[in-house]
C-alpha cells in the first residue's frame, strides 16, 4: 500500500516537535514530501516498474492538490508525471484529461503573473511531448506532428535549438514520422538527437580529462562515432564519469536515462530499417513554424 507523502511528514513532524508545529515548517515538509515522492515515481519509472509509478504519483497527485489547490502551476509537474505513466500503461481517457488539467494551470498562471511565462514554457514543451505521443497512439498523425513540432519550439526558446532537453522533442517527431512511414524525415529527426548527444557527452569528457586534454575530441566515441554517424552504446551506462556522478539529482538521471533510451532506438531502427542509408544532416524546421499555441 502507497503511504501518503504529506501524511507522512506530519507524523514525523509531530513526532519531533516538543511545541505546535508551525504552519510554515509544516508546508515546507508537505513541499519536500511531494518532491521526495515524484522522484521515487520517476525512479521507478526507470525501473519500468509502472504500476508501482502510478501507485505513488496518484498518492503524490492527491497530497499535492492539498498543499497547493486544484489550479496551481506547482501541479503541472506531477500532472506530467502522472502522464508518462498513463502513457506507459495505455490509460489513454486519463492521459488526455491530465494534460488537459495541466493545459489549464499553465494558461491560468500565465494570465495570473508574467513573471511565471519561462516556467510556463517549460511546462508547455513538455505538455506537447506528451500530447505528441498521445495523438500517435491514437493514430491521428497530424496532430502529433503538430503537437510535437511546437514542443520543439518551446524547448528551443527556453533551452536553445541544440540542447539535450530539445533532442527529446526531435526524437518525439522522428518516432511519429517512423509511425507514419517518412522515414526519410524521421532519420533526420534522430541524426539530429545523435549529433546533441554526441556534442553534449564529448564536451562532458573532455571537461572531466582537464584542460591538458581538451585538444582530444574522442571523449563521444563511446555513443557515436563523428566520421560515419554508427552509434556504439559502449558500457552499460554509456555516460561520462562525471555525468554519472550528476545522476544524484532525479531530473538528471531521468534526462540521461532518457538520452540513452533514445540512442538505443535511433541505432536499432538504423540497423533493422535502412542499414545502408547514409547519415542524413538535417535542419529543423519545424519548430521554426510552429506558431500557433494554446
Amino acid at each position: 500500500m502507497t503511504v501518503s507523502p504529506t501524511k507522512h511528514n506530519q507524523e514525523l513532524t509531530t513526532a519531533s516537535s516538543s511545541g505546535p508545529v508551525h504552519a510554515s515548517v509544516l508546508q515546507s515538509g508537505n513541499e519536500a514530501a511531494l518532491v521526495s515522492a515524484k522522484a521515487r515515481c520517476e525512479s521507478q519509472m526507470i525501473a519500468k516498474d509502472f504500476q508501482g509509478a502510478y501507485a505513488t504519483i496518484v498518492e503524490c497527485i492527491k497530497d499535492a492538490v492539498g498543499v497547493y489547490g486544484k489550479s496551481a502551476l506547482s501541479l503541472v509537474p506531477y500532472y506530467l508525471c502522472m502522464a508518462e505513466v498513463g502513457l506507459e500503461l495505455s490509460h489513454m481517457n486519463q492521459v488526455e484529461e491530465v494534460l488537459a488539467l495541466c493545459i489549464w494551470n499553465i494558461v491560468k498562471a500565465a494570465e495570473d503573473d508574467a513573471a511565471n511565462e519561462p516556467k510556463t514554457l517549460v511546462h508547455r514543451a513538455v505538455v506537447c511531448k506528451l500530447f505528441g505521443r498521445y495523438h500517435c497512439e491514437c493514430e491521428q498523425f497530424d496532430e502529433a506532428v503538430k503537437q510535437a513540432a511546437n514542443g520543439a519550439y518551446y524547448a528551443s526558446v527556453i533551452h536553445g535549438p541544440e540542447h539535450i532537453q530539445t533532442s527529446t522533442l526531435y526524437f518525439t517527431l522522428g518516432a511519429i514520422f517512423q509511425k507514419m512511414f517518412r522515414t526519410e524525415e524521421a532519420l533526420g529527426m534522430y541524426d539530429k538527437v545523435v549529433e546533441i548527444w554526441y556534442k553534449h557527452l564529448a564536451a562532458a569528457t573532455r571537461r572531466q580529462r582537464g584542460s591538458h586534454d581538451d585538444d582530444d575530441d574522442d571523449g563521444g566515441r563511446d555513443v557515436v562515432g563523428a566520421s560515419n554517424g554508427t552509434i556504439h552504446p559502449g558500457p552499460s551506462s554509456a555516460l561520462p564519469a562525471h555525468a554519472a556522478k550528476d545522476t544524484a539529482s532525479p531530473h538528471t538521471e531521468r534526462i540521461y536515462h532518457e538520452g540513452l533510451a533514445m540512442l538505443k532506438q535511433v541505432l536499432s531502427t538504423r540497423a533493422k530499417a535502412i542499414p545502408t542509408l547514409p547519415l542524413a544532416r538535417c535542419s529543423i524546421p519545424w519548430y521554426e513554424s510552429a506558431s500557433d499555441a494554446y
